[in-house]
């Protein structure tokens, strides 16, 4: 990395590759808290960031999260994704569909030739991405919902069958 004259650093794509995935690694999925909403939307959110390759580590400490029948709350959080599955295949499948849904949100920005000044087209672009980070926000806290069973799309009848207790194991 490299600093230009107005004191902005620069790297060439590899190197920025290479710095986002160190501060990615300095905060391991193991640190957040499935029994939160909180920690379910951190631990998304990372997801999202790194993207696929990160998908086994994601899994990997969601399963580990989880009280008994593992499966059979997996089986679940497919179900409330809407993507089917059957045990850990379930998990790997709603994570997949949150990823496409979080990569899909992109709302368009303006045409430059509806406003006056760039001042103006400026703002209105901005408030595209904020846009963008509401309706990444709206996925998260729905994704958290699926994975904690507690979201709308899985009827009582339909919890009651495989919740014993939990999900999530207690961090003591």
């Amino acid at each position: 990395m490299t600093a230009n004259e107005s004191g902005s650093v620069t790297a060439p794509m590899d190197d920025m590759d290479e710095w986002i995935a160190a501060e990615e690694a300095k905060t391991p999925f193991t640190s957040f808290d499935l029994g939160t909403d909180e920690g379910r939307q951190e631990l998304l959110s990372k997801y999202y960031r790194i993207g696929d390759t990160s998908l086994f580590e994601a899994v990997s400490h969601i399963w580990g999260s989880l009280n008994e029948p593992k499966a059979a709350y997996c089986t679940l959080i497919g179900m409330a994704a809407g993507t089917g599955g059957k045990g850990k295949a379930g998990l790997v499948m709603a994570l997949h569909k949150f990823l496409a849904e979080a990569l899909n949100i992109n709302n368009p920005i303006p045409a430059r030739g509806d406003y006056d000044t760039l001042e103006q087209w400026h703002l209105a672009s901005m408030r595209t991405f904020e846009q963008d980070e509401k309706d990444l926000s709206v996925l998260l806290k729905q994704y958290s919902a699926v994975l904690d069973g507690t979201s709308p799309t899985v009827t009582p009848q339909a919890r009651a069958k495989v919740v014993v207790e939990g999900p999530w194991l207690s961090r003591s």
